[in-house]
């Protein structure tokens, strides 16, 4: 038997904060926060989440919700040189971009100014 103490949201909705797998202490068998069930099944395994025990106090129904885990500073990391990486491409080539832009400019600027002093 397992003895799950709660937090309570609402009447039908408790997050599972202490799971004894015996017999309490009597000062919080005392509390009254609890539901005891047989057995807890294994949450499912979703790639990125954490899963959180929950149940409701009313029914004594069990039931994992699943969130999403979060990220290391190495993954921070990675995301943001991933970031600026792509940041410095970008401006790579609108600079190469302006620069063709200039060259044109300046081959029209040098053929006016060939006709104009004809």
């Amino acid at each position: 038997m397992k003895w799950l103490f709660y937090k309570k949201e609402t009447d039908t909705r408790a997050k599972i904060v202490l799971i004894y797998n015996m017999k309490p202490p009597k000062e919080l068998l005392d509390s009254g926060n609890y539901i005891i069930i047989e057995n807890i099944p294994n949450p499912e395994q979703i790639k990125g989440k954490n899963a959180l025990p929950y149940c409701n106090p009313e029914t004594e129904e069990f039931w994992y919700e699943h969130i999403d885990k979060p990220k290391s500073p190495r993954d921070i990391q990675r995301e943001l040189n991933a970031k600026l990486l792509k940041d410095s491409a970008s401006m790579q080539i609108e600079l190469n971009n302006q620069k063709e832009l200039n060259s044109s400019l300046l081959l029209k600027i040098a053929e006016l100014e060939g006709k104009l002093n004809v």
